[in-house]
């Protein structure tokens, strides 16, 4: 129905979501005035030239466009709502609080597979025998042995799959001959969701019995019944945390209720899902950026559909769909990796506190070294405490000693001190880790002759040098060119590496320790999921031997017969120029160090440090992470720093650094004006150069936002972005906001 007003149309309209960097809903027309469409369904829409697939976001009785202006939808992909109205909620809840395009959010949440008009479920190809089949055709398969009996094994099975096909052991060509002789017809078949899995008993028998410490955590756990509830499950090292979780999962299995785990690295992915699967009979299934489109879709629908009781996965498996979710895991919940960095940028930790809120179910935060954000939350009563501060079982703490290498003459980065110890351990056939946090052979590649050092030309950063192969890279952009042979500069042939890198240990304790074998643990080495789990098989089998790695190998990892962990450069993060680089270290240190002495043998761990005499290296030594941390929150609450402030911080890079600046000088001065309705109660730093100020061949700035309440800051925000959009932008600068960042680098 038209409305008699020029620019107006009444009618039922649709408001639907698109992938487009546009933030805002558009309106379309029914398909028909018969068929109602459901918020959370996917449909085929005209946007510009072409069609795209959108979400339908909810209806309304008129549209501010006039009638010519509005299209039709053309296709619903979806007999029922892939997304429930809660999961909705959710994803609207993200686009508004991270301030990013809602059609973008809904894409980003969404398999790979149907982010194109496909089917949910996969669809398979079949072959029947054709019911128009002439009886003159059969006697061209008469001296055909194998067609003949592809032929009738088709026609007893009525109809099979390519896959069903080569597993009777039929080369998939006969297909093409049977088809082209008009014997057999081809089908689509989209197989039916599989069942809900069954409810497991209550008890487990491969459970462990609890102490009294996890016994308090697991009792405070599932005695909430149907409602939200955050629970930090502050726990040290081997402490038993895993035993917590698998036996509150139990709970909530046993009520036909699904678990969502979710790990901040892949690497961890086949491990805990081995665990799971060996411990809990019921459907596991993994989301994680090793699968297939096809594998991740599978798992999506399983878990959709009740098929699957537990899902394990990284950050992006928050926005799965579940038919029955009953609680949510987070593991190392203090993690960077739970943070997007590029595009859309959330956190999928307090995502999933927002999701647990909206499903009414309960949420477990479980790490040795908990963020400052949660255990502020704890301090607040926003969050449920639970502390496990001891070993379970007979494990017993590891002893920590700090070598000061000031004055030393150290081999390769090893003090004397340091190697003797690793040939004790080694010699009483135990394993010892090596960590150091800096990928490559060296990070530095530098000319003798005049100082020359090999930067990056699209980054301000150094280039490391690699041994395997031989070459230069840069960790910042992937840059990769080839070892140079002469200096750039003077052309001199005296290239030589400064500093150590994993690849360079590598070589080193390799020909110190020839007879043991040496693991290397980083980014270069595990780029094959097979070769990581090989290597991994090979570790779990006790024997003794060196495992060299950067913070991979930190994260959850256990490896039952490291006796000794060796921190060979631990100075990097204290002169950090990011507020978080104490906290950052503090925590990776303390997650390496619980890798010794998981089980009943004593654990050692050595540090070595320039700067042994530093305040925060001996509080890491002789004092708890917890006690360590409260240290910082008083800093952090002096210094008015997160999570004692709420930050926003808006980016724009280009090709030019001066560009990039006028166009944040131009969001300041908005930023001011927005800044008198909110009486001055948000501060502004910059716009300023950030500290990598060239990246990939574009230069960065940014402009640092800092209020004291939450709400405070969006109310804010969401104003300044909706007066941004107005700007002009050049046409070489992008511009981004990070609500809550991680890092301000």
């Amino acid at each position: 129905m038209r409305n008699s007003t020029k620019n107006a149309y009444t009618g039922l309209v649709y408001e639907i979501a698109v992938p487009t960097p546009l933030r805002r809903v558009f309106d379309y027309l029914p398909i028909s005035p018969e068929e109602k469409l459901k918020p959370g369904s996917r449909v085929l829409v005209p946007f510009g030239k072409r069609c795209v697939v959108g979400f339908v976001i909810s209806n309304k009785p008129c549209s501010s466009l006039h009638f010519s202006k509005l299209k039709n939808i053309v296709k619903n992909l979806d007999k029922t709502p892939i997304l429930s109205h809660k999961l909705l909620k959710l994803l609207l809840w993200s686009a508004r609080y991270y301030q990013h395009p809602i059609g973008e959010v809904l894409n980003a949440a969404i398999p790979k597979k149907i982010r194109n008009p496909n089917s949910l479920r996969p669809i398979y190809q079949s072959w029947k025998v054709s019911p128009q089949l002439a009886a003159k055709n059969l006697t061209l398969i008469r001296h055909a042995p194998k067609q003949k009996a592809l032929f009738k094994l088709l026609k007893r099975q009525n109809g099979l799959t390519k896959k069903e096909i080569t597993s009777a052991g039929f080369d998939i060509n006969l297909i093409k001959e049977l088809k082209k002789k008009r014997l057999i017809d081809e089908y689509d078949v989209i197989p039916p969701p599989p069942k809900t899995f069954a409810p497991l008993p209550e008890k487990n028998s491969k459970s462990l019995d609890l102490n009294e410490q996890q016994q308090i955590a697991f009792d405070a756990i599932t005695r909430v019944k149907r409602k939200f509830t955050c629970f930090l499950l502050d726990g040290v090292t081997g402490s038993g945390k895993t035993e917590v979780y698998m036996q509150a999962m139990q709970q909530k299995l046993c009520k036909g209720q699904q678990c969502l785990i979710l790990v901040p690295e892949i690497g961890l992915t086949p491990q805990t899902l081995a665990v799971l699967r060996e411990r809990f009979e019921c459907p596991v299934a993994s989301i994680h950026s090793g699968l297939t489109d096809k594998e991740r879709l599978t798992a999506w629908n399983d878990a959709k559909d009740g098929a699957a009781g537990i899902l394990i996965g990284t950050r992006s498996s928050i926005f799965t769909p579940f038919a029955n979710l009953g609680i949510i895991v987070i593991d190392e919940e203090h993690d960077n990796s739970f943070k997007q960095q590029e595009g859309f940028k959330y956190s999928a930790r307090d995502v999933a506190i927002m999701r647990a809120r909206e499903e009414k179910i309960p949420i477990i935060l479980g790490s040795a070294t908990p963020s400052l954000e949660s255990l502020q939350n704890t301090i607040a009563k926003k969050f449920v405490h639970l502390c496990l501060d001891h070993r379970a079982g007979k494990a017993i703490a590891s002893t920590k000693t700090i070598i000061d290498t000031t004055n030393q003459n150290l081999d390769n980065g090893f003090s004397e001190q340091l190697l003797y110890k690793i040939e004790q351990h080694l010699a009483s056939k135990k394993q010892v880790l090596v960590f150091i946090n800096r990928r490559g052979f060296a990070p530095t590649l530098t000319c003798q002759q005049c100082g020359w050092v090999a930067e990056c030309e699209n980054c301000v950063s150094q280039m490391t040098m690699h041994i395997k192969p031989p070459s230069i890279r840069c960790h910042h952009c992937g840059v990769i060119t080839d070892l140079p042979l002469e200096c750039a500069n003077c052309h001199s042939s005296k290239l030589e590496p400064l500093g150590i890198g994993t690849q360079k240990l590598e070589y080193f304790l390799k020909s110190r320790f020839q007879s043991t074998p040496v693991f290397r643990v980083d980014r270069d080495s595990t780029r094959s999921k097979f070769f990581f789990q090989s290597m991994l098989d090979k570790i779990n089998t006790g024997e003794s031997c060196l495992l060299l790695g950067t913070q991979m190998i930190a994260k959850g990892h256990h490896f039952p017969n490291i006796t000794l962990v060796a921190v060979v450069n631990a100075d990097m993060g204290l002169f950090s120029p990011d507020f978080r680089g104490q906290e950052q270290m503090a925590q990776t240190i303390t997650q390496v160090s619980g890798r010794a002495g998981r089980a009943s043998q004593p654990g050692e761990v050595v540090i070595q440090s320039r700067h042994a005499s530093h305040t925060i290296l001996h509080n890491l030594v002789n004092r708890s992470y917890n006690d360590f941390a409260k240290i910082l929150l008083q800093e952090r609450h002096i210094a008015d720093m997160p999570p004692f402030s709420q930050l926003a911080l808006i980016k724009a890079q280009g090709k030019r650094l001066d560009t990039a600046l006028k166009f944040l000088e131009k969001v300041a001065i908005l930023s001011d004006e927005v800044n008198v309705q909110f009486d001055r109660q948000v501060n502004s730093i910059g716009p300023i150069p950030a500290p990598i100020e060239k990246r990939a061949g574009t230069f960065r700035s940014q402009l640092i936002l800092k209020t004291k309440k939450k709400s405070t800051l969006q109310q804010f925000v969401l104003i300044l972005v909706s007066k941004m959009d107005t700007l002009r932008v050049p046409p070489s600068v992008r511009w981004s906001i990070d609500i809550d960042p991680i890092e301000l680098m």
